[in-house]
């Protein structure tokens, strides 16, 4: 059975501004127009069963994580979407 792409018109715009704006320093997921799944773990063992999440978009700077965006298309108020942030509050390991 062939599965048809999923289309993220807001994912892919953000993904192409942070291409141009920071070009090689800008991770992108799928939905953002990269290749590549961006998972965020509690230590430096990385593994499925202490992985948190996977983002949608980082920006590094030296090397380092510098910014981490996460895009929800859905039709979700601020304070629902917030609670993302705080999952993300104990993370020591990105990428």
């Amino acid at each position: 059975m062939r599965t048809m792409p999923i289309n993220h018109p807001l994912h892919e715009a953000i993904g192409k501004i942070a291409s141009e704006k920071f070009g090689s320093d800008a991770l992108l997921d799928s939905a953002c127009g990269g290749q590549e799944h961006l998972p965020f773990f509690c230590c430096d063992k990385k593994s499925r069963e202490i992985q948190f999440c996977n983002v949608d978009l980082l920006v590094l700077k030296d090397g380092e994580v510098n910014v981490i965006i996460e895009i929800d298309e859905s039709n979700k108020k601020p304070t629902q979407v917030c609670g993302k942030d705080v999952d993300l509050s104990p993370v020591q390991v990105l990428y």
